[in-house]
């Protein structure tokens, strides 16, 4: 076994966690598999440290993170999906994290549901490093 093989294995794991079903944010169906729900997406282009706003916040609807596709730049850059609402600036009150931190360029496709933000709240993209940049692209669908 090379030293290759755990992070092969734990993505393989990821996507048949994905392919079963088994989404513990999902309290519905999944709706960035119908189709006849109209997706949309949003441009990623975000610099500096901190919350970037990638989707505004609707009452009463969730951002159902269906795809994203981005590239950073900068030293050591980390990105990081939040979920918050803007009193001042973006996702500044009750930003939680619904990703991990991650230190590279992300490709996660669809037409899975990937994430969900709860109703009310702007989807927001969290960037750390020295002069981080993030550009890309993110697919959802709000409901």
């Amino acid at each position: 076994m090379n030293r290759k093989t755990p992070k092969v294995l734990v993505a393989l794991a990821i996507v048949l966690l994905l392919r079963s079903g088994a989404h513990a944010q999902l309290s519905g169906p999944d709706f960035c598999q119908g189709p006849n729900v109209a997706k949309s997406s949003a441009v990623i282009n975000c610099s500096g440290t901190g919350e970037c706003k990638l989707v505004g916040a609707v009452a009463n609807q969730q951002i159902q993170v269906c795809g994203f596709a981005f590239d950073t730049t900068g030293t050591s850059p980390t990105t990081q999906f939040d979920y918050g609402t803007k009193t001042s600036t973006d996702c500044d009150t009750g930003a939680t994290h619904l990703s991990g931190v991650m230190t590279a360029a992300k490709t996660l496709a669809g037409p899975l549901d990937h994430m969900t933000a709860p109703a009310g709240n702007e989807l927001c993209l969290n960037l750390g490093g020295t002069t981080p940049t993030a550009v890309g692209i993110v697919t959802y669908v709000q409901k």
